[in-house]
């Protein structure tokens, strides 16, 4: 890149191969590559594939990380510099697997979706006997240090099928038990289901995978 202080100063847009425009005030002039290689050969595409399906998941994920969810990624970000949704893809890059740009895999128990010091609370198996509901007891671990009764637990279901992820109303620790209701669109869909803990200065456990199954 270099600063126009010649015959083609003033000019923007493209000429040749240069192009030119006004930057900081200053025209600058850029030389084009002459030749932009971009071959799609079979790993090329396969890292793609894998690329795109894991922002897609982060996207549907954001509802667990954002300022409006359960923070469970906001204090390590904050530390990281990046966002909630660069630290997801690039915490769980290892997650999403292809062994060809049709065939991709996602590794649905091992996903981070938070990531902190506060104790996590003990889930139990999700149940879904209730129509459209997940259900879910746990132990609320507030004798440990760094725990308080008050925390934060909150679900968090996604639909491969759907592609779509739905994030729980918080309850206490000291409930013992938490609810996510899901819309009718839902029904009949196979979600993996996660949990997270976030104290109230936004502190955020480890995330856990608490379990899949269908919603009725």
């Amino acid at each position: 890149m270099a600063k126009n202080r010649g015959f083609i100063s003033g000019i923007t847009g493209r000429l040749g191969n240069t192009t030119s425009g006004y930057y900081r005030g200053a025209y600058i002039t850029r030389v084009l590559a002459e030749k932009v290689s971009n071959p799609r050969t079979r790993r090329q595409e396969t890292v793609r594939a894998r690329f795109k399906a894991l922002t897609q998941l982060a996207s549907a994920f954001m509802p667990i990380f954002d300022n409006s969810g359960a923070h469970g990624l906001t204090q390590y970000s904050r530390h990281k510099r990046h966002s909630e949704f660069n630290c997801f893809t690039h915490l769980n890059w290892d997650m999403v697997s292809a062994s060809n740009p049709f065939d991709v895999e996602i590794s649905y128990a091992d996903l981070i979706v938070g990531k902190g010091k506060l104790p996590q609370v003990s889930f139990a198996a999700p149940s879904f006997e209730e129509t459209n509901s997940i259900q879910c007891a746990f132990i609320g671990n507030s004798d440990e240090p760094g725990a308080d009764s008050s925390d934060s637990v909150y679900l968090f279901a996604y639909s491969p099928e759907l592609g779509k992820g739905l994030l729980s109303a918080p309850v206490s620790r000291s409930e013992q038990s938490i609810t996510l209701n899901t819309p009718l669109g839902w029904n009949g869909t196979t979600v993996h289901v996660y949990g997270v803990t976030v104290s109230g200065s936004n502190v955020a456990s480890d995330g856990a995978y608490v379990g899949s199954g269908s919603i009725n």
